[in-house]
């Protein structure tokens, strides 16, 4: 198992939303999409750029070299948050067998995401 974990001021990303090369930077069309749709809350924006660098933590890599786009956070029906990649990153990862997890939370203040990654054959918990 491995884990990630990023918290943010969530004043820090507003100033850095105002920034349209930002946006499109950090988030893919689907993710922003999701993020329209919540109105471009800071907070839903924070949690997004979070669970980014949790994942990377996670992962055991530098933001030198990855498109943060790449990782997305979606979210299923139920609303429940979790991490695809793109094409780039899951030729990187096809061998590795293994599955992420993503945890959000905010205030009024802070933000803050934790990614766990297992190995699919030894899931240790039910489902």
């Amino acid at each position: 198992m491995i884990v990630g974990i990023d918290m943010v001021e969530i004043q820090r990303i507003r100033k850095s939303m105002q920034k349209n090369k930002f946006m499109r930077k950090v988030f893919s069309n689907l993710e922003l999409e999701d993020l329209e749709r919540r109105n471009f809350s800071p907070q839903s924006v924070a949690a997004g750029f979070c669970a980014k660098e949790a994942f990377l933590k996670a992962v055991g890599l530098g933001i030198l070299g990855i498109r943060l786009h790449e990782i997305k956070l979606l979210h299923n029906e139920a609303g429940k948050p979790y991490i695809s990649l793109g094409r780039n990153l899951k030729e990187r990862f096809k061998n590795a067998d293994c599955e992420f997890s993503v945890s959000l939370t905010h205030t009024k203040s802070y933000a803050c995401a934790v990614v766990i990654g297992y190995n699919r054959e030894k899931r240790e918990f039910n489902e």
